[in-house]
C-alpha cells in the first residue's frame, strides 16, 4: 500500500499544510521561489489557488474515488469490462488507471 500524508490537507499562504502527530508539517510550497524553477502559474494567481486546492483536497479524493468504485462498480461492472475492484484493472478501466497514478503505482 502507498502511504501518503493523511489528511486532511489545507492552503495556506503559499503552502499546502498537514498536521501530523500534532505538528503541522508542510505537503508542498506553490509557485513563490521563481529562482530555483519555473512555475506552471504565477505566484498569488487564480489558478496557483485553485492548483492549491485541488492538493489540498487529494487524499479525499482518492479515498472517494475507491470507496465509490468499489461501492458502484465492483459488483455490476462498468465500461464494457468486468467485474473488479479499485485499481485492479488499470489497462481498462479509467477510474483504476487515476488511482493507480495517485499511488504511484
Amino acid at each position: 500500500m502507498t502511504i501518503h500524508t493523511p489528511g486532511p490537507w489545507e492552503v495556506g499562504t503559499g503552502y499546502v499544510t498537514a498536521r501530523k502527530d500534532g505538528h503541522c508539517g508542510v505537503i508542498c510550497v506553490m509557485a513563490c521561489d521563481r529562482s530555483v524553477m519555473k512555475y506552471a502559474a504565477k505566484d498569488g494567481s487564480d489558478e496557483d489557488g485553485m492548483n492549491a486546492r485541488l492538493i489540498a483536497a487529494a487524499p479525499e479524493l482518492l479515498k472517494e474515488l475507491i470507496t465509490y468504485h468499489d461501492r458502484e462498480w465492483s459488483r455490476i461492472g462498468h465500461e464494457g469490462i468486468p467485474v473488479h475492484i479499485a485499481g485492479e484493472l488499470p489497462g481498462q478501466c479509467s477510474a483504476c488507471n487515476a488511482i493507480k497514478k495517485a499511488k504511484g503505482e
